[in-house]
């Protein structure tokens, strides 16, 4: 269960499968597990994937503020970055498609 501080919270995430990575992003009210029992288990098979749990869901820190688009785009800008990924494909459903295009 890796997390990292970020942004003034600490975001959980998961990483799962080789080859080249693919970033998920669920929406509100969701969280990682949103992918796994879908998505995620067709792409760990030929691809790396990340997902992750937006601040204030699953098992992200539960800051008191902070919950806006462009604060949920900077965490994920930040994890990726702490992550080293330089090229990656983006996954996104829902609100985590504002996160994703912003």
């Amino acid at each position: 269960m890796p997390i990292v501080a970020l942004n003034d919270t600490e975001i959980h995430y998961q990483i799962h499968g080789h080859g080249e990575t693919v970033v998920l992003v669920h929406g509100l009210g969701a969280n990682l597990a949103f992918w796994h029992f879908g998505l995620a288990t067709h792409l760990v098979q030929n691809y790396q994937v990340i997902s992750y749990d937006l601040r204030g869901h699953g098992r992200s820190g539960m800051p008191e503020t902070g919950y806006t688009l462009a604060n949920m785009m900077r965490d994920l800008e930040q994890l990726v970055g702490v992550l080293g990924l330089n090229r990656f494909h983006l996954v996104a459903h829902s609100f985590g498609a504002n996160i994703a295009l912003k």
